[in-house]
């Protein structure tokens, strides 16, 4: 059995509230027991518990690694869905894959206005824990589709409406940053697409068959990383 993984972003050798309750009494380590701390930031530590007492789980560094980022930045802003869940799975698959920003974005189709983002920082720090993934991705709150497409350098947008289309794979890979728009149930409105079109958005295609908006934002993330790495 491999080492417990804690989250820390501060920098200090003492874990959280949070994560010193689940470490002594779910997981009842002990003094002298090493476990690894992460950061969110890049930084992975190999610990040794010194202390369990009321001001929480205590630690002395063993050794610290310093991981770079990725060469590339990988953004992904999905259209909010009805169903919480679907969400957060896509949010615990996409940081377990890798991604540095996700932004939740309120469309002409979306059923929900609005979200949790407290809960959506919660499920990515729980699979940064369990994929050891060492980057934390930035969750940004809730905005319309108009604001999102008017404030940030324009990527690409995956739809399903007709039109001319290039596939994901022919993005411009000399890009260090990408960021990809994608839908929710029912994909984007005519207008959606027409304003981020006339904004510079690029039209693409995640292929041919119709999937679903969590699975098509995991499609695009994934296939960011296969073809950059």
């Amino acid at each position: 059995m491999g080492m417990h993984v804690f989250y820390n972003p501060e920098p200090n050798n003492v874990l959280p509230a949070g994560e010193s309750h689940h470490a002594t009494h779910v997981l009842r380590v002990a003094v002298g027991e090493k476990i690894k701390v992460i950061d969110g930031k890049g930084k992975v530590v190999t610990a040794e518990v010194t202390s369990v007492n009321a001001k929480g789980c205590e630690y002395n560094e063993l050794d610290t690694q310093a991981i770079p980022s990725r060469p590339f930045r990988l953004h992904v802003a999905f259209g909010i869905l009805k169903p919480s869940d679907r969400m957060e799975w896509f949010i615990e698959k996409a940081t377990e894959i890798g991604i540095d920003e996700i932004s939740p974005i309120l469309c002409d189709h979306s059923e929900r206005k609005n979200v949790n983002i407290n809960r959506f920082e919660k499920v990515a720090i729980a699979a940064v824990k369990q994929s050891m993934q060492p980057y934390i991705p930035v969750i940004n709150p809730l905005m319309t589709f108009k604001e999102f497409i008017t404030s940030h350098i324009p990527g690409y947008i995956a739809h399903c409406s007709d039109g001319i289309r290039i596939p994901l794979k022919d993005f411009d890979q000399s890009l260090n940053a990408v960021t990809v728009l994608v839908g929710p149930e029912g994909d984007f409105s005519t207008n959606e697409i027409e304003r981020a079109l006339s904004a510079g958005w690029q039209p693409v295609s995640l292929g041919e068959s119709r999937l679903r908006a969590e699975t098509a934002a995991i499609v695009a993330c994934h296939s960011i990383h296969l073809l950059k790495d």
